[in-house]
């Protein structure tokens, strides 16, 4: 008897959990917490809107916001999907099985010899000098629909343009540094480089 009430004690309790995270104002609020302990690890400042997640396998968030040390933006996506297998959940490399991303635009920019992104990968090696043992992932899939790419040197005196209407990119294994790709596919790609 004390058995069984103590299984129907765990199971309500993980009931109870997994139900609580299906609330959006948890989801939130759990997501706006994982959102400013990137911002510590990146050093950048980063912004989110509406977060939605089950957990293990899929999120969705919306309005994504990272600004460089000008409080410029260096990256934003209107809305961000992420779906991953169930191997994330074993001690195998977790495979992303998909990452979409919409209305995405990266900005690059430079007065001096420093990039406005530089202080980002100066804050990485640092964690990275700390932590010995970097995450291990598996990509399967991106999808980028209307993606807009701007490098704006002003240092060297010239300016790169990418844009296209969707990007389909199908990975087949990611190694380390190396990654075999399998596909590319743009749409309307379009491309401009300025020398001023």
């Amino acid at each position: 008897t004390i058995l069984r009430i103590i299984t129907a004690a765990l199971v309500g309790i993980c009931l109870f959990t997994y139900l609580l995270f299906l609330l959006p104002s948890v989801q939130n609020t759990v997501a706006h917490r994982i959102a400013s302990s990137f911002s510590k690890t990146i050093g950048a400042p980063v912004e989110l809107g509406q977060v939605r997640f089950s957990l293990f396998d899929k999120l969705d968030v919306q309005h994504i916001l990272i600004r460089d040390e000008n409080k410029d933006t260096l990256l934003y996506t209107e809305s961000l999907k992420l779906r991953l297998s169930d191997l994330y959940l074993s001690n195998n490399t977790p495979i992303i099985k998909y990452i979409g991303l919409v209305n995405t635009k990266l900005y690059l920019h430079r007065k001096t010899s420093k990039w406005n992104y530089q202080f980002i990968l100066d804050k990485l090696n640092k964690t990275s000098d700390t932590n010995q043992k970097a995450a291990q992932f598996d990509l399967k899939k991106l999808d980028i629909s209307n993606f807009q790419f701007i490098s704006d040197d002003q240092w060297m005196g010239n300016k790169t343009i990418f844009s296209s209407n969707n990007i389909l990119v199908n990975i087949k294994s990611i190694n380390g540094k190396n990654i075999n790709i399998d596909q590319i596919i743009a749409n309307k790609p379009y491309y401009l480089l300025q020398n001023k």
